[in-house]
C-alpha cells in the first residue's frame, strides 16, 4: 500500500467513525428524551399511583384510595422507564418498582456502545493501517 493509500484509508476510517459516532449519540439522545418526555408529561407520582408498576407482592405495599400519598415516581436510567417508590404497610422503609423496559434499555446500552466503538475507530492512532513489508509478505 502506497503512502496515499494508506491516507486515503485513514480519512476513510476516520470518516466512518465520526458518522458511527453521530448517529448513535443521536439514537441514543432519541430514545432518552422520548422516554423521558413521556413520563414526565403525566406526572410521574400519578403516573405510578394509577398505573404502575407495582411491585409483585402488593400485600406489601399500602393500599391505593384516592390520595397518591405513599408512592414517589421518577425518570430511570437502568432499566429506561418509570420508577416507582412504594412506602411499606408495616412502616419500615419503601419499596422499587420499575418498568421493565428492557428492549428500549438494550438498544440504548448498544447505542453507547456505537459511540465508544466510533471514538476509537476515529481517535485510534495507526488503527487500520496495515503496512506490509517490502517483498510481498
Amino acid at each position: 500500500m502506497s503512502d496515499v493509500e494508506a491516507v486515503f484509508a485513514s480519512a476513510y476510517r476516520r470518516f466512518f467513525g465520526a458518522i458511527l459516532v453521530v448517529l448513535c449519540a443521536a439514537v441514543v439522545l432519541g430514545i432518552v428524551a422520548l422516554d423521558y418526555a413521556a413520563f414526565s408529561r403525566n406526572r410521574p407520582t400519578e403516573e405510578c399511583f394509577f398505573s404502575g408498576p407495582t411491585p409483585a407482592d402488593t400485600s406489601l405495599i399500602v393500599p391505593r384510595y384516592e390520595t397518591v400519598e405513599g408512592v414517589t415516581g421518577r425518570f430511570s436510567l437502568w432499566p429506561l422507564g418509570l420508577e416507582c417508590e412504594w412506602d411499606r404497610v408495616d412502616g419500615s422503609g419503601t419499596i422499587v418498582a420499575t418498568s421493565e423496559n428492557w428492549g428500549i434499555t438494550y438498544v440504548a446500552a448498544g447505542g453507547v456502545l456505537g459511540v465508544f466503538v466510533g471514538l476509537v475507530i476515529t481517535f485510534a492512532p495507526g488503527w487500520g493501517n496495515v503496512r506490509r513489508r517490502p517483498g510481498g509478505v
